[in-house]
């Protein structure tokens, strides 16, 4: 696992929507009668590991055709970002979006958006940094507080996560940062497998365990299956270049298969994208 402490800032724009009853016209954006497309779900993207590693960056506009389902039917990359690694990387990563469709005269009709996609490196290790200090910070400080002060602290701890969670794309020290912050215990038992996965969820996890007697308890728990979903998402839409890659993702997937049965057993793991009744093949 690569220990070079970069953040990736990874910048989703969408430009411009537009609708025809036919794909390739486009209706006048101020007709009162045209709602454009919006989007309803959107995976995590990491920086691609070897773009990443080679210090690639660029901005692409991608043409992303949805049709009346709200499915994405076709992605062409119009301006490149000057490396195929992250043109590629764009249009595989448009193609999961799902949206909520186009509709012309309350009807829903096929439509398409312009998307631009911002690769940007730059040294941001200051921010990671602090992260890591403030949460050590408040994790010593909520041991010694009382029942009053031990609240906020831990809010002050979710909301750290959730900022973590919501804006590292540095697919290369994802991990590593989590790892930093969890318990050694839980850290030791996913470390085998977590390399170029994302495992945010754990954050939340560790949380749980930590906190037991946390009041709102319930609402992390959602929180971290709602987590879960966007990890497994992201795992499913990460291309693997070779088979080891390949075995590494159903292992990584498998293992999580297998948390998530032991941790929400009245859950269906269709909610999390897998299959109720059949199994992943073990991988060796």
């Amino acid at each position: 696992m690569k220990t070079i402490l970069m953040n990736s800032l990874f910048i989703l724009f969408l430009l411009f929507a537009a609708c025809g009853q036919g794909t390739d016209s486009i209706k006048n954006l101020e007709d009162q009668n045209y709602t454009p497309p919006s989007i309803l779900t959107q995976p995590r993207f990491l920086y691609p590991t070897m773009a990443q590693e080679n210090s690639f960056a660029g901005n692409a506009k991608l043409y992303i055709l949805i049709n009346k389902d709200g499915k994405v039917v076709k992605v062409s990359v119009i301006k490149s970002t000057g490396y195929d690694i992250l043109d590629k990387a764009s249009k595989e990563y448009c193609s999961t979006l799902t949206f909520k469709p186009a509709k012309q005269d309350g009807l829903p009709v096929d439509s398409h958006i312009i998307w631009e996609m911002k690769y940007n490196l730059s040294n941001q290790s200051w921010s990671t940094e602090t992260y890591l200090k403030d949460v050590a910070k408040l994790f010593v400080d909520e041991i010694t507080s009382n029942k009053n002060e031990k609240k906020k602290i831990r809010e002050e701890i979710l909301n750290l996560h959730n900022e973590f969670v919501k804006t590292m794309n540095d697919r290369m020290n994802y991990n590593i940062i989590i790892g930093q912050v969890i318990s050694p215990a839980i850290s030791m038992e996913w470390q085998k497998d977590w390399d170029s996965w994302p495992l945010s969820f754990l954050l939340y996890y560790d949380f749980i365990k930590r906190y037991p007697d946390y009041d709102s308890l319930s609402k992390i728990q959602n929180q971290m299956k709602n987590t879960l979903k966007t990890d497994i998402q992201c795992i499913k839409s990460i291309n693997t270049e070779s088979i080891q890659m390949e075995n590494e993702k159903e292992r990584i997937l498998l293992k999580i298969r297998t948390f998530i049965k032991n941790e929400f057993p009245d859950t269906p793991l269709k909610e999390f994208g897998f299959n109720d009744t059949a199994e992943l093949k073990p991988v060796s």
